[in-house]
């Protein structure tokens, strides 16, 4: 895959700050088995990717242009049109090597494996640690 920077990241891993953020307002156990699910969820994210752009032959990648645009302004108290910037943002394709991806998806889908198993031991630890006492 091509480098990426943040706007280039699949929706899931864009939106992984604010997961993180609503852990603060949830239970223990709740957030316990959030932060089990951390390393599962990244990987499934880049699989999910990595199969799509398989599947389609090509990439995507998200790209920021700075667009000029012109807006009504005040100038000497006379009304006018004025220049302002503004940032776009436009998804675009681009050329992977197919070979390459296969080799990384076979290896993401072993790693989403072990992580899926090393979350599933965590996630029933959690429910051990947090369970409620029987009355």
């Amino acid at each position: 895959m091509p480098a990426t920077n943040r706007a280039s990241l699949p929706a899931t891993l864009r939106a992984l700050p604010m997961c993180l953020a609503l852990a603060a307002c949830a239970t223990p156990e709740q957030s316990c088995i959030l932060s089990a699910q951390q390393d599962y969820r990244v990987l499934d994210a880049l699989y999910q990717e990595t199969a799509a752009n398989v599947e389609r032959g090509y990439g995507l990648e998200r790209v920021e242009r700075t667009r000029i645009r012109l807006v009504p302004c005040d100038l000497k108290n006379k009304r006018e049109f004025c220049q302002e910037e503004y940032i776009e943002a436009e998804t675009v394709p681009v050329t992977i090597d197919l070979e390459e991806e296969k080799r990384i998806l076979a290896q993401l889908q072993v790693s989403r494996a072990k992580a899926g198993r090393k979350a599933d031991r965590a996630i029933a630890e959690c429910k051990r640690t947090f369970a409620e006492p029987e009355t």
